[in-house]
C-alpha cells in the first residue's frame, strides 16, 4: 500500500512538474520548432519572417497566383481636385473625360509616383497594361522576373518589392479606379485621340526621343537576365526598341514576346525609343537590362 501512495505522489508530482515547465509553441511566424526558454519576452528579438526581407527565400513570400481583371467591372470618373497631375489640376472641373484625356491622366498619375523605386513603378505600370489585354500568364511572370509580390493576387490593389514596400494603386481616401479600369461617363472622341497622339509626340521631344532616319548607327551592349552576359546588337537612330527585340531574338535564339527593354529604370516597349538627348541620352558606354519572361 506505501508503495502505490508513493507512486501516485511521485506521478503527481512529475505532473505539476510538466504544468510549470515551457512549453514549446508553432506560431504563423516559426521557422522552426525551437526549444523551451525560459528567458523574457524583453529578451527576445524580431525573427525576421515578421517583415518582407530580401533575405527571406522567396517560397515563403506571400504571393497569390494573380487574377484576371473583374469583366465589365466600371468605375466612376475621378474627382479632378483629388488627383495630383498636372493635367488634372489645369482642368478642375466641367472638363469631359474623353478617351484621349483618361490615357494622359493615367500617362501623368505613373509619371508622379515619388516614392519607392523608379524601375518598379515602371514594372507594374507594364503589369497593369498587361492585365487590361487579358494577358494573365505574362504579368504573372514579369511580377516574378521583378521580384515583386502580390499578396491579395488582386494586382489592382498593390505590390510589394523585395524590401517590403508598397506601390499602391487602391487608396482609402483617394479614388485611383480610374487608373485601371473603364469609368462610367467616359466619352468617345476619335478626333481628341488624334490630337492626344500628337501631344505625346511633341511631349516624348523632351524625353530625347529620336528623330526618325538613317542616321549614325551604335552598337548597344545587352545584358541578359538569365545568364549575366552582355550580347552586342546594332541599332541606328530613329530605329524604335522593336528593333533591337528582333536583332537580339535572332543572335540568341529566345522568341521576341519573352524580350522586355529596361533602361535607368524605366521598361521600353517595342514602340519606343530610347532618348538619345539630355541627361539620360543612351550612349555606346551605357548597358541595357534585358529581361527574359518565363525563365526558370
Amino acid at each position: 500500500m506505501g508503495n502505490c501512495c508513493s507512486q501516485r505522489a511521485s506521478s503527481r508530482s512529475v505532473a505539476e512538474a510538466d504544468d510549470t515547465a515551457p512549453v514549446a509553441r508553432l506560431t504563423p511566424n516559426s521557422d522552426n520548432v525551437a526549444a523551451p526558454s525560459t528567458a523574457s519576452h524583453s529578451n527576445r528579438r524580431p525573427r525576421s519572417s515578421d517583415r518582407f526581407s530580401q533575405h527571406q527565400p522567396r517560397s515563403n513570400l506571400p504571393n497569390l497566383p494573380l487574377r484576371p481583371l473583374p469583366q465589365g467591372r466600371r468605375c466612376d470618373l475621378p474627382d479632378p481636385y483629388t488627383i495630383p497631375t498636372s493635367t488634372a489640376a489645369q482642368n478642375p472641373g466641367g472638363v469631359r473625360w474623353t478617351r484621349a484625356k483618361l490615357e494622359r491622366e493615367r500617362r501623368d498619375w505613373w509619371d508622379t509616383r515619388d516614392h519607392g523605386n523608379r524601375f518598379i513603378w515602371e514594372a507594374y505600370r507594364r503589369m497593369i497594361e498587361l492585365l487590361q489585354k487579358g494577358e494573365v500568364q505574362e504579368t504573372q511572370e514579369l511580377l516574378d522576373a521583378t521580384g515583386c509580390t502580390c499578396p491579395s493576387g488582386k494586382l489592382w490593389h498593390s505590390i510589394f518589392d523585395e524590401t517590403g514596400v508598397e506601390y499602391a494603386i487602391k487608396e482609402v481616401r483617394r479614388n485611383f479606379d480610374w487608373v485601371v479600369f473603364e469609368p462610367k461617363g467616359l466619352v468617345e472622341d476619335g478626333v481628341m485621340d488624334g490630337v492626344a497622339e500628337e501631344e505625346w509626340n511633341v511631349h516624348g521631344k523632351g524625353k530625347g526621343r529620336a528623330v526618325e532616319g538613317e542616321g549614325n548607327r551604335m552598337q548597344v551592349r545587352c545584358r541578359l537576365s538569365t545568364t549575366g552576359k552582355d550580347v552586342q546588337v546594332e541599332l541606328r537612330l530613329g530605329e524604335p526598341v522593336g528593333c533591337l527585340m528582333e536583332r537580339l531574338a535572332d543572335l540568341t535564339g529566345v522568341d521576341k514576346t519573352r524580350i522586355k527593354v529596361s533602361y535607368l529604370g524605366r521598361l521600353y516597349s517595342s514602340k519606343d525609343f530610347l532618348p538619345t538627348t539630355g541627361p539620360q541620352a543612351f550612349k555606346d558606354s551605357n548597358v541595357l537590362t534585358i529581361l527574359i519572361m518565363g525563365e526558370s
